[in-house]
């Protein structure tokens, strides 16, 4: 999309507006000394949750999802330090 911005080229969107790019925009007041999380699973329309799942499930799915990606770096041979 920002490509057809730039250049006005108007093949550069799909013709369904679907792809693999996303964008948020969030607006959160912090106060001094405060944090703020902010929590977003994408997943495919077909693998849509039943239902919202709390801090203590996303963080369940989070490190599941960390120890893959790690089991797949470690295939590859790629570390991270």
């Amino acid at each position: 999309m920002l490509y057809h911005f730039i250049t006005g080229e108007k093949d550069a969107i799909h013709p369904k507006n679907q792809g693999t790019k996303v964008g948020a925009h969030y607006t959160v007041t912090v106060p001094p000394g405060g944090k703020a999380v902010i929590r977003c699973r994408l997943y495919d329309i077909k693998e849509a949750p039943q239902k919202a799942f709390g801090s203590d499930c996303f963080d369940k799915v989070f490190e599941l999802r960390k120890k893959e990606t790690d089991i797949y770096y470690d295939k590859v041979g790629i570390t991270f330090t």
